[in-house]
């Protein structure tokens, strides 16, 4: 670990890329046919012939630059990044807003629409692809997400200054399983959820200065990334028996018993 007062080295990338006035862009494929770990997870928008895929894949949206949560109200946008999503790779984004007191009070008894103005939250595509090299012209080889919304409407407690069953985070699990020959076995995506959590926050009100108090106190919203190999028990290898050899018998074996 590294204490909080030093300085900690951050390995940066960054990529171009070129592409020719007239070609359609398209991401490069994460996998032939199954995923590479490492690689972009692909997702898309799909209609009934046809899928609409982002150059990137899949990302998580609206994390600032300097961990600040995008609420709607940033701009243009050119301080946020895309946080990609890299298949096998399980990770924790984080991002946090400072809210006055009222403000907090009128986020917790805000509808869930109003909730997308934070784009953590936002569910921006609806497939994500079974393959490493998914096409976006065959809508078979897509998976549409399943998203699981809050089942509790948040309730803000004044006595506490706390906001029960407010959206706290967003968890995206990717199910995958082995397909093909056990000695290059490839990774197929079989399923794919979104749910949202829930949880409590309170407002601390640590200088007694109540509802009156117009300090800005921080909440950090996570998004967790999971990926799970799903297994129908021990791998069990097997053997086919050889055939057996074909006898060949002369076309005479029978005479004269046999017309």
């Amino acid at each position: 670990t590294t204490p909080c007062d030093q300085s900690l080295e951050v390995m940066q990338t960054s990529r171009a890329l070129f592409v020719q006035e007239g070609e359609e862009e398209r991401l490069s494929v994460s996998g032939s046919p199954g995923y590479l770990t490492g690689k972009p997870v692909l997702v898309a928008n799909c209609l009934e012939t046809y899928c609409e895929m982002p150059l990137v894949g899949a990302t998580v949206p609206g994390i600032g630059m300097d961990g600040r949560c995008d609420n709607g109200a940033t701009g243009d946008g050119s301080a946020l990044r895309s946080v990609p999503v890299l298949f096998g790779e399980d990770a924790v984004f984080t991002c946090y807003d400072e809210l006055t007191r009222p403000e907090f009070e009128q986020l917790c008894d805000s509808t869930s629409d109003e909730w997308l103005s934070y784009p953590i939250f936002s569910v921006p595509y609806t497939h994500v692809g079974e393959w490493g090299n998914s096409s976006h012209v065959n809508v078979n080889e897509w998976i549409r997400y399943s998203v699981v919304d809050p089942t509790i409407t948040p309730r803000f407690v004044p006595e506490t200054a706390e906001c029960q069953g407010m959206l706290v985070g967003v968890d995206y699990v990717f199910v995958y399983s082995l397909f093909g020959e056990a000695s290059r076995a490839q990774k197929k995506i079989v399923g794919a959820k979104i749910e949202k959590r829930e949880g409590t926050m309170r407002f601390d009100q640590g200088d007694g200065l109540g509802e009156t108090n117009m300090a800005r106190k921080r909440f950090v919203f996570s998004v967790r990334v999971s990926f799970v190999e799903a297994t129908d028990g021990e791998a069990v290898l097997y053997t086919p028996p050889k055939p057996p050899l074909p006898i060949y018998l002369p076309t005479d074996l029978f005479y004269p018993f046999a017309g």
